[in-house]
């Protein structure tokens, strides 16, 4: 199998029948190990044609799996549709796993999308805005993948500046966010003209992290114009696990059997007729005889060819120029071995002795060397051995190898022609003589300078037993470990890392020595375990390489460290029993005090402290206090997390205290990382808790200049909050600036500050959707957020906006009948019958709010106005530490308002006007104190309060169009499509068709083209439709 590391024409990469014919020019260079020519797969080419051609005319994602018994010609098969491709303007990249080989995690991968750099910076049509469009399309992701994609840093801009990835473990969810760049570096390199195909090959071989990888790519609905085609050997198909095969659900799986007589007769025929003039036998029956005894494997009939003329059986005559054969002899004598490993053999003890221990060591080295690699090695070796007496010239013996056919070139180094070799070489070593030359191979490497040296050299290292690894310093081998997973680290191969980190903390030894005689190199080991492991989400394992950092922590940073990431742990695993005593122990260690049971006065007396030193300081002065040092620990970060885990318990006074002694903290001694957090999180409690929305607005606009200061702030939590403090704050109406941007995610995960990105985050969706924004926009904000999080399995970070999530989804669904189905929040982003059983008293009180909220609200829209009724019963009347009392207050208020009309216009019941006049009276008081957020609910209150009662048509239309009107100018789409929608049905009421069939029409068009509510269009079309058949 040949691959091309950069394919930029069809002219030196095809594999038709032509090209291979012309690389026999030569009879004696008939070699098995040629790329095979492309006979009877003609069904199969078309199949996967087909798919190329749906990737570019339907925009679809098609994958395909290719698979059969070694030698079927997989690889040929997918590699004559790149012809194809490349002549239609598409772009063809690959990449292969190797058998026996120490390659770099995600290496096929990473390989294919290296090429594809390539390709598109070759291509004809590549110029400034192309590029300039894929920098947009990868986004701040883009700078991950640097270490991975060599040539990726042409498309990042000046965001290469924030490449950097020292500290990766520090992130939280960084697997994640590796996998969601891969993603987005697929969906930026494709585009409508130029439809892309990525070849894998060999995925039996792949390792776990690289079939993670592929299977967040396979799940992916948003890539198009891609097809991936993934081969595997049938034989090896155990090695990929079930589940794989259940997430791929190829669109097309081709499984290539052997070839027929014909398809035989016209490779044997082609093969030898293209460099003769003439064959002297019965070629038909040669080619009967070789399909019988191969079965018409094409990998066994080249063998089979090759061995034959090498018995001297198929001979060619250079007087005549022809072929001559032996057709008895062949018949009666010739066997074909049981597997390719043994005319491997049998060409491999027709080398040189010093040939093949020159390539054995090769083989150990891996499928790809480079000159400078195995020169030092085999040097060494030469010097040290029995050969010293014979000088190595390395020119030579990779000349013979190349002409052997065994090793080739391949971009700056050499390659084994087939893996299949490598792997005959590697079994010629014996146990104890391959152990001893993985430990020459490792120390060489060891001496070299740089990171991928010293993985190389723990990868060789590691494979040395106990009884020769006493040749070598185990605490340097444990230390190269280390380096090695950094080295990983880097590349985002977590898996590969944690491995070497065990083996480092397994070589130091289980007992108390190491901690006497290597402590610091022990401790990271350990620290840096607990970290990978909770990235991959081992939470055991985490915890008890946690345990062990709590016992041996010595300094206060390292304390720190460890109790941040106790709280880490139990934030990922929802471990939340357990929080509020784990919250008090972690204030506790780390000095501050805390009193044991918690009272008012005690959050009275620390309130007067805090708003004491607030309010001695200027502007200025807090924005001018000391940045402590990066490097140490961060308490603010300790105490928040803390403060939320005490929310989580519904422990109101100790999520208040905790966000003090945040906010003491930081006045005190400076701002850390989270210092703009820390006014945020303050500010909340101010505005929303202690009814001083006063001093909330300042904290959320000094934390908004504040983030200009502070490095790799999270600047998405901190914009959001202030804006929503602002909004509260009753001068500010609620911005319309106010978004959950995907940019925001990436800031969270580079300061480990996901969750609260996530949690906080969120909130800005209740803005944007009571604020009129068309649901199009939200809908591809929650996708992003749901890829963004799908790999994480944590559920409860988005357990609070669920509910308002499938409320955006159910309205923009597209359906005629049904409505009953659209009540129930079960689709996408929810399952309503899960949530419901997951909510206890114990939940937090948001919880039930948002969820009979959005319950009510979508029961109003469908006219279920008693459901509507019961639905909003169920709100908890005081469950607003958060949003009840202020986000929500207004809309809630009005809906309220509404049903209440909507009910006495059903029942005649005086008691629901009087109702609806109290919340009436309720947005009456917020708008006379001046919150302007309170305009447009009330006028709409009085409105539809008039046309329950009033008689007057001319009084009753006059009032919603000067709701329209106002709800128009503040841009509440959805009020103004409602107010439309209430106008018609007042205007039917009084028998007024005409006006009603035009406010009905508004209705539609503010619903279908302003708000973006499918749903309500369909709903409306067949309602009116029923009204006039009535």
């Amino acid at each position: 199998k040949q691959f091309t590391t950069n394919m930029q024409s069809a002219t030196n990469t095809r594999c038709t029948n032509s090209t291979v014919m012309s690389c026999v020019s030569n009879p004696d260079s008939l070699e098995i190990f040629q790329p095979a020519p492309l006979f009877g797969r003609d069904n199969e080419l078309l199949e996967l044609k087909d798919s190329y051609q749906r990737i570019k005319d339907g925009n679809s994602f098609e994958k395909v799996m290719v698979h059969g018994n070694s030698g079927t010609g997989k690889t040929s098969l997918v590699l004559a549709l790149q012809e194809s491709v490349l002549l239609d303007g598409g772009l063809f990249c690959s990449g292969k796993y190797f058998q026996n080989t120490k390659q770099e995690p995600y290496s096929a991968i990473m390989t294919a999308f290296s090429d594809l750099c390539d390709l598109v910076l070759q291509s004809d049509g590549f110029d400034e805005v192309q590029r300039a469009r894929i920098e947009k399309s990868l986004g701040s992701d883009g700078v991950l993948l640097v270490n991975a994609v060599s040539n990726i840093s042409t498309f990042l801009g000046d965001r290469i500046q924030d490449a950097c990835c020292s500290s990766l473990s520090q992130q939280s969810f960084p697997l994640a966010r590796f996998k969601v760049a891969c993603k987005r570096f697929i969906r930026a390199m494709v585009s409508d003209d130029c439809p892309v195909v990525l070849f894998i090959d060999d995925i039996q071989w792949m390792d776990n992290g690289s079939r993670q990888l592929l299977e967040a790519i396979l799940q992916d609905e948003q890539i198009t114009n891609f097809m991936l085609i993934m081969a595997y050997r049938e034989e090896e198909s155990s090695l990929i696990k079930d589940d794989f095969f259940t997430l791929a659900k190829a669109d097309v799986d081709l499984k290539l059997g052997n070839i027929d007589l014909q398809s035989v007769q016209e490779m044997i025929s082609e093969r030898l007729e293209d460099v003769s003039n003439g064959i002297l036998f019965d070629v038909d029956e040669l080619c009967r005889i070789i399909s019988h005894k191969t079965n018409g494997n094409p990998l066994h009939i080249l063998k089979f060819l090759e061995m034959i003329k090498e018995d001297g059986l198929l001979t060619f005559d250079d007087d005549s120029w022809s072929w001559t054969c032996d057709l008895d002899e062949i018949q009666k004598n010739t066997m074909i071995p049981d597997s390719v490993a043994e005319i491997i053999s049998k060409k491999i003890e027709r080398l040189d002795k010093h040939l093949q221990d020159f390539l054995k060591l090769a083989s150990l080295i891996g499928y790809r060397f480079t000159h400078e690699m195995i020169f030092d090695i085999a040097t060494e070796i030469n010097e040290k051995g029995s050969k010293k007496d014979r000088p190595l010239n390395l020119d030579m013996l990779l000349r013979s190898a190349m002409e052997a056919n065994i090793v080739e070139k391949a971009n700056d180094g050499y390659q084994f022609t087939h893996d299949k070799l490598q792997a005959a070489f590697q079994e010629r070593f014996d146990k104890h003589e391959k152990e001893e030359a993985h430990l020459k191979i490792g120390t060489n490497f060891l001496r070299k300078p740089g990171e991928m040296f010293k993985y190389l050299a723990a990868l060789h290292l590691n494979c040395v037993s106990d009884s020769i690894s006493n040749k070598f310093d185990n605490k340097l081998l444990a230390k190269t470990n280390l380096q090695a997973s950094k080295y990983c680290e880097c590349r985002y191969a977590f898996l590969n890392a944690a491995d070497f980190l065990r083996t480092g903390v397994t070589l130091l030894g289980d007992g108390e020595q190491k901690w006497l005689t290597d402590f610091d190199l022990a401790f990271e080991l350990t620290e840096s375990l607990a970290k990978m492991e909770l990235i991959l989400g081992n939470m055991d394992a985490c915890i008890n390489a946690n345990r062990i950092i709590l016992q041996r922590a010595k300094s206060e940073k390292a304390k720190v460290n460890a109790l941040s990431l106790e709280i880490e742990i139990r934030t990922a695993s929802s471990a939340f029993g357990d929080n509020v005593p784990v919250g008090k122990k972690v204030l506790r260690q780390l000095g501050i005090n805390v009193p044991p049971n918690l009272t008012p006065f005690h959050l009275i007396s620390k309130l007067r402290r805090v708003r004491k030193l607030i309010d001695s300081k200027k502007d200025e002065e807090i924005l001018s206090l000391h940045r402590i040092d990066p490097d140490l620990p961060d308490l603010n970060k300790v105490m928040l997390l803390t403060s939320a885990h005490f929310f989580q318990k519904k422990k109101f006074l100790w999520v208040l205290y905790a966000t003090l002694l945040a906010m003491e903290y930081t006045i005190t001694n400076g701002f850390s990382s989270w210092g703009a957090n820390t006014l945020c999180y303050y500010g909340v409690c101010e505005t929303i808790v202690m009814r001083n929305p006063q001093r909330g607005y300042r904290l959320g606009r000094l934390a908004l200049q504040l983030n200009v200061d502070i490095p790799f702030q999270d600047a998405g939590v901190v914009n959001n909050v202030t804006l929503m403090l602002m909004s509260w704050h009753k001068e500010r109406i609620y911005p319309k600036d106010l978004c959950f941007n995907p940019e925001h995610l990436n800031e969270g995960l580079e300061n480990g500050n996901f969750p609260m990105a996530v949690i906080l985050g969120c909130f800005s969706f209740y803005t944007r959707f009571w604020t009129g924004e068309h649901l199009l926009s939200l809908e591809l904000s929650i996708r992003d957020i749901y890829e963004r999080l799908s790999e994480l399995g944590q559920k409860g970070l988005l357990k609070r906006p669920q509910p308002l999530f499938q409320l955006i989804l159910n309205l923009r669904k597209d359906t005629e009948d049904n409505w009953e189905e659209l009540l129930i929040l079960t689709g996408e982003a929810m399952d309503e019958e899960e949530y419901r059983n997951e909510l206890s008293d114990s939940s937090p009180p948001a919880f039930h709010t948002h969820f009979w909220f959005c319950k009510t609200v979508l029961a109003y829209n469908l006219g279920f106005y008693s459901m509507a009724e019961a639905l909003s019963l169920k709100i908890p009347h005081k469950s607003g530490l958060f949003m009840y009392k202020s986000l929500l207050l207004f809309p809630y208020t009005l809906y309220k308002s509404l049903i209440y009309c909507a009910r006495y216009r059903e029942t005649g019941s005086r008691t629901y006007l009087h109702k609806a006049r109290k919340c009436r009276k309720l947005l009456e008081k917020y708008h006379s104190s001046g919150n302007p957020n309170a305009t447009p609910h009330l006028h709409f209150a009085e409105a539809e309060e008039l046309s329950s009662k009033s008689n007057n048509p001319a009084e009753v239309q006059s009032a919603f169009d000067n709701v329209i009107e106002i709800q128009a100018e503040h841009g509440l789409t959805h009020l103004e499509a409602l107010a439309n929608e209430r106008a018609s049905d007042a205007n039917f009421h009084f028998g007024n068709q005409k006006a009603a069939k035009r406010y009905l029409d508004a209705a539609i068009h503010a619903y279908e083209e302003k708000r973006g509510e499918t749903m309500k269009r369909e709903w409306l079309l067949a309602k009116y439709d029923d009204s006039e058949t009535e």
